[in-house]
């Protein structure tokens, strides 16, 4: 499946990179809101369904997404990949305490270079870091915990959390005001995802 990541886009720091045009939080109107909910649900629909479905021209669309995509609204287009289906059924969150200091950020370069980690979080509590991995199996996970992690120079300790279920909406995180902008005129996110769809052999033009 490819869906379309709709977020601003942020550096490391946490600042707005940018390529969005200010650092305020981009207004979107009905016709942005539509778009963006059709092509987080399929980022293979062409400008010219989308347009059939939002009573709109091809060209409008397409000149409305590369606005979405200069502002920063629409960071890229992805291939969303199930872990479980080639292998890695394995889900683990691991709460990492490192040495303070400049250490920090060597420390999650050295984590990014393990193949196994999906993302690494700076959080606050007890741990400095969360990372998130996708492991085979549980030996898989103890090796990439003990041989990997452990031997990282600046790591203090750890614990492991094996997730057992991980549930997320429909096409992905989206902002509670765009949202609610489509319950408001009666439309669920599933009905949204369902009519992104396009119907049974039926081919979608390129965008």
């Amino acid at each position: 499946m490819l869906r379309a990541t709709s977020s601003c886009a942020w550096t490391e720091t946490g600042a707005m990179n940018d390529r969005a045009e200010s650092n305020k939080t981009p207004q979107l109107d009905d016709v942005d809101t539509s778009i963006i909910l059709l092509l987080t649900r399929d980022a293979r629909l062409s400008a010219r369904s989308i347009a059939r479905q939002i009573g709109m021209s091809p060209g409008a669309v397409s000149e409305r997404i590369s606005r979405l995509e200069q502002r920063g609204v629409i960071t890229g287009y992805r291939g969303l990949v199930d872990p479980a289906a080639l292998g890695y059924s394995v889900h683990a969150l691991v709460g990492v305490q490192t040495e303070q200091g400049p250490l920090l950020a060597t420390i999650i370069e050295q984590l990014m270079q393990i193949p196994e980690v999906a993302t690494v979080h700076i959080v606050t509590g007890q741990w400095d870091l969360l990372v998130e991995l996708r492991l085979r199996d549980n030996p898989h996970l103890l090796e990439v915990v003990t041989n990997k992690i452990y031997g990282i120079h600046g790591f203090r300790h750890c614990e492991t959390l094996i997730s057992l279920l991980v549930r997320t909406p429909e096409g992905g995180w989206l902002p509670p005001e765009l949202v609610e902008k489509e319950q408001g005129r009666g439309v669920t996110r599933q009905a949204v995802a369902v009519a992104g769809r396009p119907q049974q052999g039926m081919e979608e033009e390129e965008l």
